[in-house]
This record gives structure tokens, C-alpha cells and sequence, in this order.
């Protein structure tokens, strides 16, 4: 209000000077917003009035009618909106103005995830089982418009075979990620399982390290190589291999996994490959990430090769059978092979790794790269990559 010397009054709304429109995006996580301040004026700096006349403001938050902040904690939110709502400053004689305003909330929200490296190949000759990839299973909590790249590591490759001292051995199988601005998961791939060195206790004739270690094989003069060592909340241990020219001999050691070490057989076996873990993230439990089994022999009463382990481990071979081979996307790896010279039963390689992602349906952006399959349990969406691709949250 405006007062002149006739005793006339000039009646004069206040005036706005916050703009009209969005007022920013804030997060919901739980911690209070940085204040918002409204302003609007009188010619005569006359006491001003704020309060909300159409709509409301979003949940948690509320309007200092004196100072015009809006501030507080957004709360109740399960997807990302934008709140409208009207607000009318009043100067002291009732004369008001309306703005409208909005202010976009941006829900974060939990992604599951599980990531799971390539099988490492399976050794040959008398070859040790491969380790399984690496395993990790857990959560993270991302804002939307955030771009991860999902890379799915290949299984390694196995010994090739009929060669009595290769130089070439197999390899470790690749590793697998998830990769955000903020956010680095890599499950390192699995060792191969070991060759046939003569009797060098060597890194041919030993398991490679990895996410979890390969068997070792066995050699001659009664020695073996020894097991791969399994990488630090990923994986296992593989175990050495064992000779004994009088009781058991020429068996390969078994690859680590996810959830127990690989073994040295005792009896009339190759050594087992160990169990993966089980993860019910797609909603069906289901085991990832076993070690391959070590070969068995051609000798009567020894030919029985290491099992591989739950969780896609393949079962090693002996003189007449080839190994089985790794479950694909399971982390998986190869079985060890008998195959000196010209008998049969060759390595196999490791499987491949995956990467599984799960979060609440009403979060899910559908924006997608690599052709992930996608399906639902209960109020979840689940994305199960079996090549690198992307999700955009």
C-alpha cells in the first residue's frame, strides 16, 4: 500500500520475485532438503504473507508463512514426481498474489545385484579342474537418470588336447562387472585348472589364481602341482593334484568355488571341484559359481573324475570320456582332462559368468542396452544379463 500526501490510498499487491515454475529436484533419501526460499515484495516494504492456496506441497515438507522458506523431509515417495501447487503472498492490508510453483522428487531407490565372473578352462593330460568365477551378491542405492555398464565375462578356455607337455594350458576365465559413476563391482574370473608338466611343479603345472584358484595336476615322480588361490570374498582355493604310481595315481586336483574349496581325493577318485553359492535373486534359489572337478584315470578301479561343484561345475574326464561341460552363465568351471598323448578324455571349458539385477517394479525405467531378460517376481522386476549391456536407472 502506497500512502500520498492528498490522503489518497493506491492499493498495490506484492509483487513476486521468485519465478514462476519449477523450483528444483530434490531427492527423497531421508535427510532433510537444502531450504527453499520464496520471495515476493511491496513497493513499501510492507509485511508479507505466505501460504499455500492450491494444491500441496510435497509430503514432509511444509511453508514458514512468515519467511516464505519451504523446507523439511521428503517422505512417503516410491517413484519419482513432480508436485504442483499454488502459493499467495499477502501484504497487511489483504492484498495478495498467486504464483505457481512445482518441485520434482527424485526417488532413489535399491538395486539387488548379483555378478558372477567366467569359469576358469579345465587343465589337460592329467589335468586339474578349473575354479569358478568370482561371486558377488549384494545392493547398492542409485538415484534415477544413472547409466551402469554390465560386462558378462566369458568362460576360459580349456587345455588343448593330445599334447603330452603343453605350453599353452587354458586360460582364466573373464571377469565381470557393474560399473556406475559412483559404483565399481568386478568379480574376478576364475583360474585354470593345471597340466601335465612332467615332473615340474610349475605355473603351467599348478591351478591359476583367479576369482577362485584351479586344481592342480597331477605329475610324474610322485609330485603334483599345487591349487590356485581364490580371490578374497569371491571365491575358494583350488587343490594340488596327487600321484601315487602304487594307489592313486595321476588325478587332478579339483577347482575352488564360490562357497567351499576345491579337494585332493583321498580315495579312487579325481578331486571334486567345491559348491558354488545359492542366491534366490531371480526368485528361484539356484546355485552359481562351482569349481571343476580334477580328471580320474584309465587305470581299473581309478577312472571316476572329480564331480564338479553345485553351481554349473563340470565334471573332469578320464582316459575314455572327455569332461562335461561348464553351465553356461553359471561361473562354472572346467573340468580337468586325461588326455596324454592320444587318449580321449579332454578338458572342458569354463562357463560363462552373468549379471543379475533386481528392484522394486514401480522403480523400474525400462531403459535398457544388451538385451537382458527381463521378468518379474511379486512387485519386483529382474534383469538377468547374459552379455554386457547397460540399464539406465
Amino acid at each position: 500500500m502506497a500512502y500520498n500526501k492528498k490522503l489518497l490510498y493506491v492499493s498495490e499487491a506484492p509483487s513476486w520475485i521468485t519465478e514462476a515454475g519449477s523450483l528444483g529436484t530434490f531427492i527423497h533419501a531421508g535427510n532433510p532438503i537444502s531450504n527453499i526460499n520464496l520471495s515476493a515484495a511491496e513497493f513499501f516494504n510492507d509485511v508479507i504473507t505466505y501460504s499455500v492456496t492450491s494444491g500441496s506441497l510435497p509430503t514432509g515438507l511444509s511453508l514458514n508463512s512468515s519467511t516464505g522458506v519451504i523446507s523439511g523431509t521428503l517422505t512417503g515417495y516410491s517413484a519419482t514426481v513432480t508436485v504442483d501447487f499454488s502459493i499467495t503472498a499477502t501484504d497487511s492490508e489483504g492484498e495478495s498474489n498467486e504464483r505457481d510453483f512445482s518441485l520434482n522428487v527424485l526417488v532413489e531407490y535399491q538395486i539387488d545385484y548379483l555378478v558372477v565372473a567366467g569359469g576358469g578352462g579345465g587343465g589337460g593330460q592329467t589335468g586339474g579342474g578349473g575354479g569358478a568365477g568370482g561371486y558377488l551378491e549384494s545392493n547398492f542405492v542409485t538415484p534415477r537418470n544413472t547409466s551402469y555398464s554390465i560386462i558378462v565375462g566369458a568362460g576360459g578356455a580349456r587345455c588343448p588336447a593330445g599334447v603330452g607337455e603343453p605350453s599353452i594350458v587354458g586360460t582364466n576365465g573373464g571377469n565381470s562387472s557393474l560399473i556406475g559413476s559412483s559404483l565399481n563391482i568386478t568379480s574376478i574370473g576364475g583360474g585354470r585348472g593345471g597340466s601335465y608338466q612332467g615332473s615340474r611343479i610349475d605355473s603351467l603345472s599348478s591351478g591359476s589364481n583367479g576369482g577362485s584358484g584351479g586344481g592342480g595336476a597331477a605329475l610324474s615322480s610322485g609330485l603334483a602341482g599345487t591349487g590356485g588361490v581364490g580371490t578374497s570374498g569371491q571365491g575358494n582355493n583350488g587343490a594340488a593334484g596327487r600321484t601315487n604310481y602304487t594307489a592313486q595315481p595321476f588325478f587332478g586336483g579339483g577347482g575352488g568355488g564360490a562357497g567351499a574349496v576345491g579337494t585332493t581325493n583321498l580315495g579312487t577318485k579325481g578331486g571334486d571341484g567345491g559348491n558354488g553359492l545359492q542366491s534366490s535373486i531371480t526368485g528361484t534359489p539356484t546355485y552359481y559359481a562351482g569349481g571343476g572337478g580334477g580328471c580320474g584315470t584309465g587305470y581299473p578301479g581309478y577312472t571316476t573324475p572329480g564331480n564338479g561343484g553345485l553351481g554349473g561345475g563340470a565334471t573332469g574326464g578320464n582316459d575314455a570320456t572327455p569332461a562335461l561341460n561348464a553351465t553356461a552363465n553359471t561361473g562354472g568351471g572346467g573340468g580337468g582332462g586325461r588326455d596324454y598323448g592320444t587318449v580321449a578324455g579332454g578338458a572342458s571349458d569354463g562357463g560363462s559368468g552373468v549379471v543379475i539385477l533386481r528392484m522394486p517394479t514401480v522403480n523400474y525405467s525400462g531403459t535398457t542396452t544388451g538385451s537382458p531378460t527381463v521378468t518379474t517376481y511379486g512387485t519386483d522386476t529382474i534383469l538377468k544379463y547374459t552379455g554386457s549391456g547397460t540399464y539406465t536407472s
